[in-house]
């Protein structure tokens, strides 16, 4: 046995592909999709152009334009298919890197941007479909789990290290970030041009189907209790997209990082949180009921970390604790969703949560321009420790009249 087929024993033993060629190139497209070199330091390249609040105008712009084309892009992968919808995508990613690298105003800066989250809207609805289409179209679907799970462990692994390579290259020159993801992208677009749109219909997405589904998901989660369900459904997911983006860069600047060593830390950070994904089960066995005041102290100490102290140690531990607290929060918030809505709603109900997610962040960075400057940002985090105080508080009461009510 030569060396070609020992690898492709290895290969396919470890990533089964049902000697499909859309899975095999998935596998592959899945490492050229998640090259995240810009995520540790865009802001950081931004800033060099325009100032803080203005970059918060950008993204906020960016991100809702985002959430506005989730509805179409739905439509447009049903109609041309999900093959040339990511296509599109990633066609849009590219351009966006290409604005990006020569852009020095503000103007140019957020077309650049909302090209990249046009790029993100249109992969997102498609990118899981064409792996499980792919795998009802074989009669594998029994399987997608399996693939799925080896397809999240490349997307991490991929990610750990574009985030590592991306503060070498931000060391070596800010645009070489932007080029590196721009090659991922092209190569990612090349790759889907080697792959079948699957056979398989999905149910047809369209404006009036969509708004049908939106009232159904949000129905399945305001007609459930209010302290132990709608509460912390609502409020953590809003928590965990409240410090991402300019939020967690500038964070990252307030510590003393740069474009460079913030690559550094967030790749190392990463690589304990994967543990604790990892061992969520174990986790969850070891916490009991007591899981939710576990990530609320560890989220509690970090916060108040970036207010008291201000130097890269801290930020180390800070941004430890917070994406530790914000590994258990996201498959907590999963299993609420999942245990308390009935199997035809499970999806549309999660769909929902995502999309109400979002607006805290967008309403900060466009309106709170002065409050999340690199010298003002520590009392964002305040106020975040404040919410976590309040969310606690209500919390408390409403187990003590659930309980009330229980014994009358």
């Amino acid at each position: 046995m030569n060396r070609g087929v020992r690898f492709q024993a290895f290969f396919t033993k470890r990533f089964p592909t049902f000697r499909s060629t859309n899975i095999l190139l998935y596998y592959f497209l899945t490492i050229f999709m998640n090259g995240w070199f810009i995520l540790p330091n865009w802001v950081f390249y931004f800033s060099r152009f325009i100032s803080i609040p203005q970059i918060g105008i950008i993204d906020g712009l960016s991100k809702l334009v985002a959430v506005v084309l989730e509805v179409p892009s739905g439509a447009v992968s049903d109609l041309l298919g999900k093959k040339n919808t990511l296509i599109f995508g990633n066609i849009s990613i590219v351009a966006s890197c290409l604005v990006l690298m020569f852009a020095s105003t503000f103007p140019l800066l957020l077309l650049g941007n909302i090209f990249m989250f046009i790029g993100f809207a249109f992969i997102s609805g498609s990118k899981e479909a064409i792996l499980y289409d792919s795998m009802i179209d074989m009669k594998k679907e029994r399987h997608y789990d399996e693939v799925l799970g080896k397809v999240n462990s490349i997307a991490t692994c991929v990610t750990i290290c574009s985030i590592f390579i991306g503060g070498v290259l931000y060391g070596i020159h800010p645009k070489l970030t932007f080029f590196a993801w721009m090659m991922f992208g092209v190569i990612a677009t090349t790759l889907l041009f080697f792959m079948k749109e699957p056979k398989s219909d999905s149910e047809h997405v369209s404006y009036a189907t969509y708004i049908s589904k939106l009232k159904t998901g949000v129905t399945s989660i305001f007609k459930q209790p209010v302290f132990t369900f709608i509460l912390p459904v609502l409020f953590f997911p809003m928590l965990v997209h409240s410090y991402e983006g300019v939020i967690r860069q500038n964070t990252g600047a307030y510590f003393g990082f740069n474009g460079e060593t913030f690559g550094y830390l967030l790749a190392l950070i990463f690589i304990p949180t994967l543990f604790v994904t990892y061992n969520y089960k174990k986790i969850i066995d070891i916490c009991k009921d007591h899981i939710e005041h576990v990530f609320m102290a560890l989220y509690t100490i970090g916060f108040f970390l970036v207010y008291i102290f201000r130097s890269m140690s801290v930020g180390v531990v800070s941004f430890l604790f917070i994406y530790i607290a914000q590994e258990l929060v996201k498959p907590y918030v999963v299993s609420l969703v999942n245990k308390n809505t009935q199997s035809k709603h499970r999806a549309t109900a999660l769909s929902t949560v995502s999309l109400f997610s979002e607006f805290p962040y967008i309403v900060l960075v466009m309106f709170g321009g002065s409050l999340i400057q690199v010298d003002r940002i520590k009392y964002l985090y305040v106020l975040l420790c404040g919410a976590l105080l309040t969310y606690s508080v209500v919390r408390g009461l409403g187990a003590e009249i659930k309980v009330e009510k229980e014994q009358k």
